[in-house]
């Protein structure tokens, strides 16, 4: 049994829309002129630890031309400056499961598309900070077999597109 949630804090809803469908001008440039290129992916090796440490990634940090994949019961964090992946995936296979928390004054920033939950169990936690998803889709829960849950206690949520419970 699939299972979504989208959990919003008291903080957030001072904003007209958590998901802010609208292209942003410091944004849209990433869409202009097609995907970046390929640099293949990245998986998170790492317990609870910071994303920006080379070593708990198998190919390095990810960059706007890597796709970070967190499926190792692991929990990645953002937790200052600006991170940024061309793909995001956390829950990759049935059994897998991963976590990334976002936190006050950090930014991430996703250029194609993030799963949460793709294929296992996936967990967002959006304490704070900026998080835009450019020019892909965010899909929480993308199959049957998946869980996906997306916390937005505080913080701008920024994404051109949005599955929930996609099957």
């Amino acid at each position: 049994m699939k299972r979504t949630s989208f959990i919003m804090g008291s903080l957030v809803l001072s904003f007209v829309i958590a998901l802010c469908l609208a292209s942003l001008p410091d944004v849209a440039w990433a869409c202009q002129g097609g995907p970046p290129p390929d640099c293949g992916p990245t998986a998170w090796t790492a317990g609870e630890s910071s994303w920006y440490v080379s070593d708990n990634w198998n190919a390095g940090v990810p960059s706007n031309c890597k796709t970070a994949r967190v499926d190792n019961a692991g929990t990645s964090m953002i937790a200052s400056n600006r991170a940024k992946a061309k793909a995001l995936e956390i829950g990759v296979t049935v059994a897998g499961s991963g976590t990334v928390t976002l936190s006050p004054g950090a930014e991430l920033r996703v250029d194609a598309r993030e799963f949460v939950g793709l294929g296992g169990f996936g967990e967002f936690l959006q304490v704070g900070g900026s998080h835009f998803v450019s020019c892909g889709t965010l899909t929480i829960a993308e199959d049957a077999s998946s869980y996906g849950n997306y916390y937005l206690d505080d913080g701008l949520l920024s994404v051109k597109n949005a599955d929930v419970a996609k099957q």
